[in-house]
């Protein structure tokens, strides 16, 4: 229930005939999945003004090896694939890390100063994916929601922010 609701607000979709009754359906259809995204995220006590900018993070790799991280991109609840990033994982880990894989993607990410900031990070993992994702923003004093979508279990992990310790629902 909870990650349909996610899924709903990151998932395509067609003109609907009814545009000619409403012609600002499609604006109108994505400010209700943001508030249905929103009302989500605040039952699990996340807070998010705007969610203008949704960047999305998973870590691919064959038993360690081939690693990489994918980032993808939201504006306003639409796929902007021309802001997707693929991130080869340049260190070596001797064993599959996706935490430590996870912290270089999002180090690398941040040193891009000229892409905007996200209003909300989204990471495929559980605690320790978005423990990883908190001390990275930590570490560069960037105060950015994370939700992690532990999707074996179907549950949405959520941190408290507040001083930098990490707390999980």
């Amino acid at each position: 229930h909870k990650i349909n609701a996610i899924e709903l607000i990151t998932r395509s979709y067609s003109l609907r005939f009814d545009q000619d009754i409403n012609p600002n359906i499609i604006e109108d259809l994505e400010k209700s999945k943001a508030d249905s995204l929103k009302k989500v995220l605040q039952s699990y006590g996340v807070d998010v003004p705007d969610l203008n900018r949704v960047e999305c993070f998973d870590i691919s790799n064959i038993s360690g090896k081939f690693a990489v991280g994918s980032m993808t991109v939201f504006i306003n609840g639409r796929k902007e694939t021309s802001l997707y990033r693929k991130f080869r994982i340049k260190n070596n880990y001797f064993l599959p890390d996706d935490f430590s894989m996870m912290e270089e993607v999002l180090r690398r990410r941040i040193q891009h100063k000229e892409w905007s900031f996200p209003d909300l990070i989204i990471v495929d993992g559980g605690k320790g994916q978005v423990s990883s994702a908190l001390k990275v923003l930590d570490e560069n004093n960037i105060k950015i929601p994370v939700v992690g979508l532990a999707k074996k279990e179907e549950t949405i992990v959520t941190s408290d922010l507040p001083a930098g310790k990490a707390g999980f629902k």
